[in-house]
């Protein structure tokens, strides 16, 4: 993908996650697409390899919009557990909103998301979570030092 292709991405999904009233997504008015394209790396932690993480982002893609800001909090992160857990937190609504917005409540789509978005939950709250909020808080620690 291009930069200017992955800049047009992100700034679709911007509109995707204020479409979808996702919590948080007023965090996304704080930065320029270009800032958000170079945050956003796609659903998996940046420790994946890169093509993994396409094949990821690729197969759960309904939430990515999601991603997106929950990547801009960890980017923000201050290292502390309570800053972890409330973007954790923030993530798992935020799924569940998204089967909702792409998902009529008969489409058996939606069911199946909500389990994905369980699954998706306790990967970003485990310990591989945690050492992926610390590391994004330390880079972005060192980048304004």
């Amino acid at each position: 993908m291009t930069t200017d292709e992955k800049r047009q991405h992100v700034a679709a999904l911007v509109h995707i996650a204020k479409a979808a009233k996702l919590e948080g997504a007023e965090i996304l008015d704080k930065y320029t697409v270009a800032e958000l394209a170079e945050i956003y790396n796609g659903i998996g932690p940046e420790f994946l390899p890169e093509e993994t993480r396409n094949k990821v982002t690729a197969y759960l893609s309904i939430f990515e919009a999601d991603a997106l800001i929950h990547d801009v909090r960890f980017h923000e992160g201050d290292g502390t557990r309570k800053a972890f857990n409330y973007a954790n937190a923030e993530f798992r609504e935020n799924c569940r909103r998204l089967a909702e917005f792409h998902y009529t409540w008969y489409n058996w789509r939606r069911y199946r998301a909500y389990a994905v978005a369980t699954m998706l939950y306790e990967a970003v709250s485990s310990e591989f979570g945690w050492i992926a909020f610390t590391e994004a808080s330390n880079t972005n620690k060192k980048e304004n030092t």
